[in-house]
């Protein structure tokens, strides 16, 4: 059995130790890695370079690929086949999805400048995507994989081509995921997250062609639903709770003092690349101009200035008391759950203007910011004047309860969002926008046609209430065993899941869990098992 990981800092090792689990089941399996790195963490390639514990083939540097793809010729014939044996039938589809070539489809986020931006012409951008074909198109044709394993929410390209690629040779695509509940964890066949083995033990379930113990399930629903009825639970453990509220002027201009010092420190920063002579792999950060750097500091100090939107006192609140509303909790952009999951919903105050044209005229869209993005993403000047424009249109404090919000409302729409399946479980109305793991309960319904929104909004409200609170706990208690049944725990989740760095001790002991499930889940494809035996 052939294994191609994409190896990246907060996977690799998990990844190495899960390969090393596996060589000692299977001593005649090989393995071989797409590696992703920047300046910061280089060490983990020297790491895998220099340990011997597993045998890589080659270890293809990520960052060399795309020097290639930016200097081959585009070959249209290349680019026509391709997507025609795609999906989607459209490249654009997937250029819009990416974070660096489809910058300019991005709308309502700031992103950090790459030399693309400069140059982002139809012709580079089909002569990247075609060079792109052509280089893990080699990568597949000379190692022949059996199983390709990719790093988890990836956002370019890559990740399109490796799919595609892996369903033309016959390759098994796995990706883990997190089951949506707490330290379980899945794999998904496909870069749109799908598992279909939940969702057929789901169907049987509820046919009754299968015969399980519903207990565990029942168990963990009550579990979940305690946890949502917990104050303290979910977003009110975001790391955003540190920031504080900027209620008075001390505070404010204490907030406004950081101004120049953030510029300070992104100058610095530069002129110590640039001065020093620093190579900076990454090509998508090449050159290190002046441009480049305007582009760094527009990025920080929009950051800084999207916070203090957010933190001031002024910015949000209530809603009256008993005013009707449609929840639309923003999600972080650019992320996987809006690039990939969500491609033609990721302008979000598109979503949420069609959203505004479409609600009962009594309610209004009340609107929440994802917490995460007072640390991690920025939003243009503009975004937040343009929402408070809309007449119907309200925004929450960054800091409100998102449970409480959930529990007041009228109906939750979301485009891939976990607040949409706190809904589902809450007993809510929901409308999503992008394909969602619950689509299956039908508790939900999924809108892809704007000009009927109204229409669905007002026909999931009456479906909504014809669906007894008993058909609804069976359907999710069902769902819930199907994740038990085709899921698997992981004692130290957070590690797993990359929201903590763990010790050696640690990775060793979640790759033996990992490992261990990854090799039950590929003995259940006939191709893949007889590859094992080998």
């Amino acid at each position: 059995m052939k294994i191609l990981f994409e190896l990246i800092a907060v996977n690799h090792k998990t990844y190495h130790s899960i390969a090393q689990r596996i060589k000692e089941q299977y001593p005649r399996a090989q393995f071989a890695g797409i590696v992703g790195y920047n300046e910061d963490n280089k060490q983990f390639y020297d790491f895998l370079k220099n340990q011997t514990q597993v045998k890589f083939e080659f270890l293809e540097l990520w960052h060399e690929i795309w020097e290639r793809a930016l200097e081959s010729e585009t070959d249209h014939a290349l680019l026509k086949d391709f997507e025609e044996k795609s999906d989607k039938k459209s490249l654009w589809r997937y250029i819009a999805a990416d974070r660096c070539l489809g910058y300019e489809f991005m709308r309502g986020a700031l992103w950090q400048p790459h030399c693309l931006n400069r140059i982002n012409t139809r012709e580079n951008i089909l002569q990247v995507f075609s060079g792109l074909i052509k280089e893990y198109r080699r990568i597949f044709e000379t190692f022949k994989p059996d199983v390709f394993i990719p790093a988890m929410a990836m956002g370019t390209i890559d990740i399109f081509i490796l799919d595609q690629l892996c369903k033309e040779y016959g390759v098994k695509y796995v990706t883990s995921l997190t089951a949506r509940t707490e330290s379980y964890f899945t794999f998904a066949e496909d870069v749109e997250l799908n598992c279909p083995r939940i969702e057929e033990t789901y169907r049987q379930l509820m046919g009754n062609m299968l015969t399980l113990d519903l207990g565990p399930a029942q168990r963990l629903y009550a579990k979940l639903l305690a946890d949502l009825n917990n104050s303290d639970f979910s977003d009110r453990k975001h790391e955003c709770f540190q920031y504080k509220k900027l209620e008075t002027w001390p505070e404010k201009i204490k907030f406004h003092i950081k101004t120049p010092l953030i510029a300070a420190r992104v100058t610095r920063d530069w002129l110590m690349m640039k001065l020093n002579g620093r190579p900076h792999h990454f090509v998508l950060r090449k050159p290190c101009d002046l441009t480049a750097y305007f582009g760094y500091l527009k990025f920080a100090l929009g950051r800084h200035h999207q916070n203090y939107q957010l933190l001031y006192q002024g910015m949000g609140g209530k809603l009256p008391q008993g005013q009707k509303y449609i929840f639309f909790p923003l999600h972080i952009s650019p992320e996987h759950s809006t690039q990939v999951m969500g491609t033609m919903w990721q302008d979000q105050i598109h979503v949420i203007e069609a959203l505004a044209k479409s609600i009962p005229f009594d309610w209004v869209v009340y609107v929440k910011e994802h917490p995460a993005t007072l640390y991690c993403r920025a939003r243009p000047t503009d975004f937040y004047k343009r929402l408070r424009k809309l007449p119907n249109v309200s925004l929450a404090p960054v800091y409100a309860n998102t449970g409480e919000i959930i529990i007041n409302s009228e109906m939750v729409a979301v485009i891939t969002g976990t607040a949409g399946w706190e809904a589902v479980q809450r007993g809510k109305p929901v409308i999503n926008f992008g394909k969602c793991f619950w689509d299956c309960l039908d508790l939900s319904r999924r809108t892809t046609d704007p000009e009927r929104l109204s229409v669905d909004i007002h026909q999931e409200l009456k479906r909504h209430q014809s669906i007894s609170l008993k058909e609804r706990e069976r359907r999710v208690i069902c769902f819930l065993a199907s994740i038990l049944e085709n899921s698997f725990h992981v004692t130290l989740g957070e590690v797993f899941g990359n929201s903590r760095v763990g010790s050696d001790e640690e990775y060793q002991q979640v790759a033996e869990e990992v490992a261990a499930a990854l090799i039950h889940y590929l003995n259940q494809e006939e191709g893949v098992r007889e590859e094992l035996k080998v």
